[in-house]
């Protein structure tokens, strides 16, 4: 996933790896174990009644024409219905670690927030042969 130069300049903290290309896998739930302490942390830091849910989702690398196989990077995400709101942290091998949050009516739609933030889109670009889109 190609992130925005901003995610790392607030927190003053670069990549130490090469950034590839990417889209993320599926939304599946995870226990407050599974979740990483940072976000874990994060949560309970608001000491508030409100009950979160955790979530895993994936990353899938793509060379521009066809995946190449799973990322060592991922979204966590710890959502609370009743607030509407969502911490997101993404987490891989080489990129700093950090939580955000966002608000959505569903785990899904703070994700795409987050997206919108820090993701850096995708290009398409159609030709004159035949219409179709193609990642430029």
């Amino acid at each position: 996933m190609y992130l925005r130069e901003r995610y790392f300049r607030e927190i003053e903290a670069w990549p130490t790896v090469d950034l590839s290309d990417g889209y993320f896998t599926i939304l599946r739930p995870q226990t407050d174990e599974e979740a990483h302490p940072l976000l874990r942390q994060e949560v309970f830091r608001l000491q508030s009644g409100n009950k979160f849910e955790y979530f895993y989702k994936g990353e899938e690398m793509f060379n521009g024409v066809v995946n190449t196989g799973p990322s060592k990077n991922w979204l966590e995400i710890a959502w609370c219905e009743a607030a509407g709101t969502a911490a997101i942290l993404y987490n891989g091998e080489g990129i700093p670690s950090r939580v955000q949050w966002f608000d959505g009516t569903t785990p899904d739609e703070a994700i795409d927030r987050w997206c919108e933030e820090f993701v850096v889109p995708w290009t398409e670009t159609y030709g004159n042969d035949d219409d179709e889109p193609f990642a430029a």
